[in-house]
């Protein structure tokens, strides 16, 4: 039998499968969680007024890379909110970083010295460097960005590899453009990833909060490898009463209750905040003899969709 006649006929089957389904067992307006065969990442599909055929591209990797499917009239895919419009957008495709999008820190902050020489642009990334070099009293220098825009709510999304090695601490988070709740995190922190450089497989996302001082924290470890080895995507979605990460399109930590000492919930994650990516030297647990230098956190792209 023909190729295309077999594929053809496996889809349509599928397609009335979860058509059947969705009419079986449930009802306008409500949603069905169900699981991609790719990537194992939950998406939803809603059932919505029979209006007009809705098409959306879906991954087939039984059969083929990509094809168009209408699901007439009824079924829509969806990642269970609307954070689809990319507002902000930096590839790092110049030859230096772009200054109307970017401030460069400098300066002391023990244990580490931040400077410009260590954020570069190199073969179409974003790279920040850490050195064990002697500067303002410090031993160690490194880098330090945040943008001059802030957002409330959306989605940011980075895509990098992270450095390794003990004492080390990429990190790719959000704080308060105005403080107003105080100082700190009192006024919130998002760390959307943060990583120990002695425990290269495992990133945290952690939601810091109030006062006295709160914070929730979970890890995501990777099956095999390390967050070094290769590029992974790493990304927040941030709403008004959750905020969701994500790993490569996997969710694996989610929070609806905060607090502020300064106002009523959804306080103090009711303010625009700024993005921040950096790598740190962790004073508590800093590097030893067994550290490479220079190591290096390389980011392909850093977006934000709202």
């Amino acid at each position: 039998m023909n190729k295309k006649l077999i594929r053809l006929c496996f889809w349509l089957v599928m397609i009335i499968v979860v058509a059947l389904y969705i009419i079986r067992y449930s009802t306008p307006g409500k949603s069905v969680p169900v699981v991609s065969t790719q990537t194992s990442v939950p998406y939803v599909v809603t059932i919505v007024p029979p209006t007009q055929p809705v098409t959306h591209k879906v991954s087939l990797p039984l059969v083929s890379k990509s094809m168009y499917i209408s699901f007439l009239p009824f079924i829509s895919r969806s990642t269970g909110n609307k954070l689809e419009t990319l507002v902000w957008s930096d590839d790092f495709d110049g030859n230096q970083l772009d200054p109307d999008k970017w401030n460069i820190r400098i300066g002391a902050y023990d244990p580490d010295y931040h400077t410009k020489e260590n954020i570069t642009i190199e073969n179409g990334n974003l790279v920040i460097t850490a050195r064990r070099q002697n500067l303002g009293g410090l031993h160690y220098t490194t880098g330090w960005i945040t943008t001059k825009q802030n957002w409330l709510y959306g989605r940011f999304e980075m895509r990098a590899k992270l450095p390794t090695g003990k004492g080390l601490w990429p990190a790719f988070w959000m704080l308060s453009q105005s403080n107003v709740y105080g100082e700190g995190v009192m006024s919130g922190e998002i760390d959307i990833m943060e990583l120990w450089g002695d425990r290269p497989q495992e990133i945290k996302g952690t939601l810091h909060y109030g006062y006295p001082w709160v914070f929730v924290s979970t890890p995501y470890d990777l099956r095999s490898g390390s967050f070094s080895n290769e590029y992974h995507v790493f990304s927040v979605e941030w709403e008004k009463d959750i905020i969701r990460w994500y790993v490569d399109g996997h969710l694996y930590k989610k929070e609806t209750r905060w607090y502020s000492s300064g106002g009523i919930y959804p306080a103090p994650f009711d303010q625009s905040f700024y993005v921040i990516l950096n790598v740190g030297i962790w004073r508590e647990n800093p590097p030893d003899k067994y550290t490479i230098f220079p190591e290096q956190m390389t980011v392909d792209y850093v977006r934000v969709y709202q």
